[in-house]
This record gives structure tokens, C-alpha cells and sequence, in this order.
């Protein structure tokens, strides 16, 4: 599986002053499209449904901040500190997060389509009930993260930490977890969501004392 990367314009608007862009996409319904922002340091924003498109985030500390409802298409975010921030609800396809944090974000009911993960810290995020498909994560953390009822396809795992991350209900069929730092992962008591998962003869050990087996 090969996931396309985002293709962003050349001429890209610097965005400056992101409260006053906000207010007035709110205010005329007008999309986030072609443009910048980097360097940015805000917290506690209400995106308030934005349509960002065909653009860049990069350096920017945007804590604390409400992007639910949001839909990002042919996003490069690099290099940012998004965490504790709420993208419940949200619609991403054909992005790169690069670099970046979003340590404690809420990412509930989100809609992934050909999106990568690279060298983010994803800890104690909150996937639940979301559909992911078409996704890469490469060297990342997502340790004590939540994919409660989730739906998870077509997912490349590269250099993963899973250190006490819950898929209580998301069903892990056709996922090669043999490239991932497992460890007190929790699922349900009859390890349903494990059935037709790759894994190696380690994390079948890890996996049979999870489910009570002993091997002699």
C-alpha cells in the first residue's frame, strides 16, 4: 500500500494573525485553502468548523484548541504541538502529521482516509468509535491511546510503541503488528480483537499470557 502524498501549491498565503482568520471564516463561511501557518503560538482557539485545504502547519503551538467538526484535505502539519486539543468529529484525507505532538487529543468519531503518521507522539490519545483507513504510522507513540469501536484498514505499522493501548471492540484482523513495541495491551477478556493479527513468536507469548494460556 502506497499512500499518496499531499501535493501543496507553491504560493502559499502566510497566515499572521489566526484569531482574525478564524473570525472571518466563521463570519463568511470561507475556507482555510493555500495557505501557511508557522511559528504560530495560540491557545484555547475555537477552529469553529474550518475547511483547511491544500495547506501547510508547521512550528506551531496551538494547545488547548477545539478543531472539531474540522476537515483537513491535503494538509501537511509539521513540526507541531497540538496537544490536549479536540478533533472530535473531525474528516482528514490525504495528510502528513511529521514530527509533531498530540499527547491527551481527543480524535472521537474522526474520518482518516490516506493519512501518515511520522515521529509523532501520539500518547493517551482518544480514537474511539473513529474509521481509519488507508494509514501509515512510522516511528510513533501512541502508548495508553484508546481505539474503542473503532474501524481500522489497509494500516502500515512501522516502529510503533502500543505499551498499555486499548482496542476493546476494534477488531485487529490483517494488521502486522510484528513491527510494534507491545506491552499490556488491552483488549476483551476472550482476546476477540486479536483473531487473524500478525504477530511474532514474542508477542505470541505476550499475547497467550494476556489470555490466561500458559506454554510450557
Amino acid at each position: 500500500m502506497k499512500i499518496k502524498a499531499p501535493v501543496i501549491p507553491d504560493n502559499l498565503r502566510e497566515i499572521t494573525d489566526l484569531s482574525y482568520e478564524i473570525s472571518y471564516a466563521e463570519e463568511y463561511e470561507t475556507d482555510f485553502d493555500s495557505v501557511r501557518l508557522s511559528r504560530l503560538a495560540e491557545s484555547g482557539l475555537s477552529f469553529a468548523k474550518v475547511y483547511i485545504k491544500n495547506s501547510v502547519i508547521e512550528n506551531c503551538r496551538l494547545v488547548n484548541s477545539d478543531f472539531s467538526d474540522c476537515t483537513f484535505i491535503n494538509v501537511i502539519i509539521k513540526g507541531c504541538d497540538l496537544s490536549n486539543c479536540n478533533f472530535n468529529n473531525t474528516y482528514f484525507r490525504n495528510c502528513h502529521i511529521i514530527s509533531s505532538k498530540l499527547v491527551g487529543s481527543s480524535f472521537r468519531k474522526t474520518v482518516q482516509t490516506d493519512v501518515v503518521y511520522e515521529n509523532t507522539n501520539s500518547e493517551l490519545t482518544d480514537y474511539n468509535e473513529s474509521k481509519l483507513k488507508n494509514i501509515q504510522l512510522t516511528d510513533c507513540d501512541f502508548s495508553s491511546s484508546l481505539f474503542c469501536s473503532a474501524e481500522i484498514k489497509n494500516i502500515i505499522l512501522k516502529n510503533v510503541k502500543l505499551i498499555k493501548t486499548t482496542f476493546f471492540k476494534t477488531p485487529l484482523k490483517d494488521i502486522n503488528l510484528t513491527d510494534c513495541i507491545i506491552d499490556g495491551l488491552v483488549v476483551s477478556d476472550n482476546g476477540a480483537e486479536l483473531r487473524g493479527a500478525t504477530v511474532d513468536v514474542y508477542q505470541a507469548a505476550t499475547f497467550a499470557k494476556l489470555l490466561g494460556l500458559i506454554i510450557e
